[in-house]
């Protein structure tokens, strides 16, 4: 999910953090943007990354969805790897969907007036401060 640093206990996971049919109203037409190093990887070549969340070993796209343990969690969302995409470690066991992969390393979010920042899950379960869901990604 997506913590605050200033908030401690703040989390929003990264479903809702996300979501792009929230807005809470504010304009930002005419607004500089914010220039900040929030990609989630650098581009080792066509099929390996290396992410910001597991900074140890290099991650490789894996787009045959094949994935021999059936029982694989996303590291991020915590969700099953199941028929998607992912990004694989090449020396350990973290995984990632290809889609959590892509998303921002932080962001801002409407619920909340700090900048968020995606950490990876350490498998405890949140109450989600955006929708108030239990959740453990």
């Amino acid at each position: 999910g997506y913590t605050c640093h200033k908030c401690p206990g703040y989390v929003v996971h990264s479903k809702c953090a996300t979501r792009v049919d929230v807005w809470n109203g504010r304009e930002l037409e005419g607004l500089p943007e914010e220039i900040e190093d929030t990609e989630p990887y650098v581009v080792i070549n066509d099929t390996t990354i290396h992410h910001f969340s597991h900074k140890e070993h290099y991650l490789r796209l894996n787009v045959t969805c094949i994935l021999r343990e059936e029982n694989k969690r996303c590291n991020i969302c915590t969700h099953p790897i199941s028929l998607h995409s992912f990004y694989g470690c090449m020396d350990c066991s973290f995984i990632l969907h290809k889609i959590c992969a892509e998303f921002l390393k932080s962001r801002w979010h409407v619920l909340h007036n700090e900048r968020l920042t995606l950490a990876p899950s350490n498998s405890s379960y949140i109450v989600c401060d955006a929708c108030g869901i239990i959740s453990n990604g």
